[in-house]
């Protein structure tokens, strides 16, 4: 197994490998291939960027930019910042990779279990709404989709776990919310037995074949430079964990780091699920991981990224930031890839969006929120996210 990605990407790479087979075979020659580079074998990987973009991610920015309600302004906002945020086209059609797959199946995911939220959860009476069960299951399907596409996708899985139970839970009967548990959990795992089963049928050693390379421990705290708080703390004397830590060690450490930073936004999901509590404990969530967890990489910032992208309509300044400082913390990564001037470009078109968003946006929200409204629910979340 010569991949670090589960099932779904090892079916995109075989799919790609076979067009390339056939009209560009230097580019997979065994053993000659490495290094290989041309015009047509640029445009055969961009064109395969590009059509995944057309089937998966583009669909799902514009479900997202419905299902978020709003004003017909906002929504424009939220799909214009999802489709235009540099730092995931400089990523895929720069560095050649498949993100587009797996935040699209994310993003679907959260945009039905937003249209699911709307007919569940706690509403100002106290009375638990009918849940949508028909956008729920195919959301929880579409989740599984992207766990199975890159495993970076777990760094949403909290979220996703917490709100959906949250509305499970505010059914008004046992019976009700026994059978919606049960209908996602037969979603769940007959998604991962449709994904599995070529390797299922290979047995255990196929399967741990896999799962050693999806969960690379020996290969330490983080790789590269990235910006998260293990990195940072490196360049302080005595705190080199990467170099003076045990990998069981630096486990455990980033574990108890990542769960304590999650506290709050899963508290706040499942205590009172809302729209807008799921949307931010997405950006929370993601952002704990990449910040804390084990194995990080430069690109991982792309998770935290995609759902706040979608918030620009609401706060163009604070994502602004974050998709700025996102993209600089990748700068190096980029720069090795010759996309140096294509980085410039890219924060051009984002401090263009975010001066058009100021601009349209129905009141400046990132100023302050009023301190008299108290440290609750969601706020909880968005001072958290202010902090990160």
């Amino acid at each position: 197994w010569g991949i670090d990605y589960p099932p779904l990407s090892a079916f995109l790479s075989w799919l790609v490998g076979t067009l390339a087979q056939r009209t560009h075979p230097q580019l997979v020659a065994l053993h000659t291939s490495r290094g290989h580079e041309s015009a047509p074998t640029k445009l055969l990987m961009r064109g395969s960027v590009l059509a995944v973009d057309l089937l998966v991610y583009f669909p799902a920015v514009l479900l997202l930019a419905r299902a978020r309600g709003g004003s017909g302004r906002v929504r424009a906002l939220a799909l214009a910042g999802l489709l235009l945020q540099p730092a995931l086209w400089l990523v895929d059609h720069g560095h050649f990779q498949y993100n587009c797959a797996s935040l699209g199946f994310a993003l679907g995911a959260e945009a039905l279990t937003l249209l699911a939220s709307k007919g569940g959860g706690a509403q100002p009476c106290g009375s638990p709404a009918p849940l949508r069960l028909r956008a729920l299951l195919p959301a929880a399907f579409l989740f599984c989709l992207a766990l199975n596409f890159k495993q970076m996708s777990l760094y949403y899985a909290p979220a996703f776990f917490c709100h959906m139970l949250g509305l499970c839970l505010s059914r008004p009967t046992w019976r009700g919310r026994a059978g919606t548990v049960l209908a996602l959990g037969l979603v769940v795992v007959g998604t991962f037995v449709l994904c599995w089963l070529p390797f299922l049928a290979g047995g255990a050693p196929a399967v741990r074949a896999v799962l050693s390379r999806l969960f690379p421990v020996q290969r330490g705290l983080y790789e590269d430079k990235v910006a998260n708080v293990w990195c940072t703390l490196s360049v302080l004397p005595g705190l080199k964990l990467r170099a003076n830590a045990s990998a069981s060690h630096a486990l455990r450490l980033s574990l108890a780091a990542v769960l304590a930073s999650l506290g709050l936004p899963a508290a706040s999901m499942l205590r009172r699920p809302s729209e807008r509590a799921f949307e931010l404990g997405l950006v929370c969530c993601a952002l704990s991981f990449f910040l804390f967890s084990f194995q990080v990489h430069e690109k991982h910032i792309l998770l935290a990224l995609a759902p706040a992208s979608a918030l620009l309509g609401e706060a163009p300044v604070l994502v602004g930031w974050l998709c700025a400082i996102g993209c600089f913390s990748m700068f190096p990564l980029l720069e090795r890839d010759g996309l140096a001037i294509a980085y410039v470009g890219g924060l051009a078109v984002l401090c263009a969006l975010v001066a058009a968003a100021r601009a349209l946006a129905p009141a400046d929200r990132d100023t302050d929120r009023d301190a008299d409204r108290g440290l609750s629910g969601e706020n909880w979340l968005e001072g958290w996210l202010r902090a990160g």
